[in-house]
């Protein structure tokens, strides 16, 4: 079984503030590996109503460390480290900020943790995970492409778009794109994130047999019109997710038909 259940897609305070969206992150399933990607302050109790036991997360990736209180997730996830089975993976970054985040980590309660930088991998079970450069003025941090047998998924991460960084997504199956904001046009939010066009140079270049789109900002009023507007002009599938929000990958024939051999 693969699938994707989004916790929460929203970006900002606005958009949080307003309860228009929640910042949760997103369960990735598959296979034995149920995997939580930058997850929010409150993605243990989303995953209660999903009915899945925070305690069976195998592996944590995280892309920047503005990311949830990881020492009390860390610690939920492994009942205070009376059950290692987790594997954190984050980013290897050097600021004040994220070396605080990282002292408070309780590395003894997991089953191991790699901080890695960009074009590095770290192996977890069956799954290799390589970090992908971002582009972000405000931090360090990493984006995710995720590779196993018949798996091929990238996860952007918060970025602004670079020829050099979509060239790192090409291969990739299933594609998970942070937008922001509808268009490049667009000077009033930080312009560090992807926008709407951005998306659509990403899917000409890299057609994937899936995108999807999430993690907007309250100026993504109308996400379902703005994937559609992606499909059409890319030929690409392309979803909107919404909170809580779950899409089985096999049913969506996303997944690789043979086995992904040193990457892509």
């Amino acid at each position: 079984m693969a699938k994707l259940l989004f916790l929460g897609v929203a970006n900002d305070k606005i958009a949080i503030g307003g309860q228009l969206k929640s910042s949760e992150g997103i369960y990735l399933e598959f296979k034995n590996h149920k995997i939580l990607i930058d997850p929010g302050p409150q993605a243990s109790i989303k995953l209660n109503q999903h009915k899945i036991n925070i305690r069976n997360i195998t592996e944590v990736l995280i892309s920047h460390f503005h990311c949830a209180d990881l020492n009390i997730l860390i610690d939920t996830i492994t009942n205070g480290g009376l059950t290692q089975k987790c594997t954190l993976i984050a980013p290897l970054e050097a600021t004040d900020y994220s070396l605080e985040k990282t002292s408070l980590i309780p590395k003894n309660e997991l089953e191991n943790i790699h901080f890695i930088s960009p074009g590095q991998y770290a192996k977890s079970g069956a799954l290799s995970f390589q970090g992908l450069k971002i582009k972000h003025k405000n931090y360090e941090g990493i984006g995710f492409k995720i590779i196993g047998d018949n798996l091929s998924l990238v996860y952007s991460g918060n970025t602004k778009h670079t020829e050099e960084i979509s060239d790192l997504y090409v291969g990739a199956s299933i594609l998970i794109l942070n937008i922001a904001t509808p268009s490049t046009n667009d000077l009033t939010f930080n312009s560090d994130y992807l926008n709407i066009d951005d998306a659509i140079k990403i899917l000409k270049k890299v057609k994937p047999k899936l995108a999807v789109i999430q993690n907007f900002s309250e100026k993504i009023s109308n996400p379902i019109y703005h994937a559609r507007k992606i499909q059409k002009e890319t030929g690409v599938q392309t979803i909107a997710a919404n909170d809580n929000m779950t899409i089985d990958l096999d049913s969506y024939s996303a997944l690789n038909n043979q086995k992904t051999l040193g990457g892509f």
